[in-house]
């Protein structure tokens, strides 16, 4: 655990108790829901910008817009958005005040 200005997050177990110590079984879940929530939310952007685009400009955008450095900022974007709607609504994990 890293405390950040006096908060923590802390992972929980089904019993709502504190893991003091949390190995990869008590996380895989919560990763992998995030992953495919992200991966979803990406392609569900991808799909709106290339309609969007359609739209405006009459015609697909090229394939060049695709590259690794919008792939990046999707990703940063998306998963940080994700990420933060399955730790509030998540309930085995909190943010404990230390």
């Amino acid at each position: 655990y890293k405390d950040v200005d006096g908060f923590r997050l802390v992972l929980f177990d089904c019993k709502h108790e504190e893991v003091s110590l949390p190995l990869l079984s008590d996380v895989v879940s919560l990763w992998r829901k995030w992953l495919f929530i992200t991966v979803w939310m990406i392609l569900l952007l991808s799909v709106l910008l290339i309609g969007l685009s359609k739209l405006l400009f009459g015609s697909f955008p090229p394939l060049s817009w695709f590259n690794l450095y919008t792939l990046y900022l999707l990703v940063a974007i998306v998963g940080g958005g994700v990420l933060v709607f399955v730790v509030k609504r998540c309930k085995k994990v909190g943010i404990k005040h230390v």
